[in-house]
């Protein structure tokens, strides 16, 4: 595997996070510890608090670690003793104190807290796709159809909802159109209910296999 490069937005939480005495950097792995394991997108830290850090001095120092877990996640199978030995190296060049054994036993056991890792491999799983999921919005007008004279009553109207889907490629947001009637509606509310019911089905198999299912933390 090549060297990893640390953003320049990542480098001061980072060296924050080396620099932190013992009992804060302490406090920091408990709190991290007791994080519920989601598949939350955008993956984040919620509601930590560092007794002795400021929220100004504690958010550079989080936003690190996240970024450190959602590398690990993308970057295959790597063990975490290879992962934190590559961190160390990049670390190690914008941040002379990085070469310090206790340097690495830090990025080591900030890495190797489970409930980060499995938070952030879950994710990694779950966005694995061409396109994901951004927004829909449904737009509804009528449509008159008009004589061959329109000055002339028009022969009626019909109602046509434009189904608009917003889905994310890369950095980037897209969306498409789709035209549907009073049936599409129908068709697509009854496909929605059928796979709300097979979820259901898929988490009681698991529950009943004891194989932990990861929701999106806000369910």
């Amino acid at each position: 595997m090549p060297r990893l490069n640390v953003p320049e937005r990542y480098r001061k939480g980072i060296s924050a996070l080396l620099s932190l005495p013992k009992s804060e950097f302490e406090e920091l792995v408990n709190v991290l510890e007791h994080q519920p394991g989601t598949a939350a997108k955008p993956f984040e830290v919620r509601g930590v608090e560092i007794r002795g850090l400021e929220k100004s001095s504690s958010e550079p120092i989080l936003n690190a670690v996240i970024s450190l877990y959602r590398a690990w996640a993308s970057a295959g199978d790597i063990t975490l003793e290879e992962f934190a030995n590559k961190i160390w190296e990049s670390v190690a060049t914008f941040d002379r104190s990085a070469e310090s054994s206790d340097a690495k036993d830090r990025l080591h056991r900030i890495l190797d807290i489970e409930p980060l890792a499995r938070s952030a491999k879950a994710l990694a799983v779950l966005i694995d796709n061409q396109h994901e999921y951004h927004d829909a919005k449904i737009l509804t007008d009528i449509r008159y159809a008009f004589r061959p004279d329109p000055e002339a009553e028009p022969y009626g109207a019909v109602i046509v909802h434009t189904l608009k889907l917003t889905y994310h490629e890369e950095s980037e947001h897209k969306s498409f159109f789709v035209a549907l009637d009073s049936v599409d509606l129908k068709q697509l509310r009854a496909a929605i209910g059928r796979a709300e019911k097979k979820e259901k089905q898929l988490k009681t198999q698991l529950e009943t296999a004891q194989i932990h299912y990861f929701d999106r933390g806000d369910e």
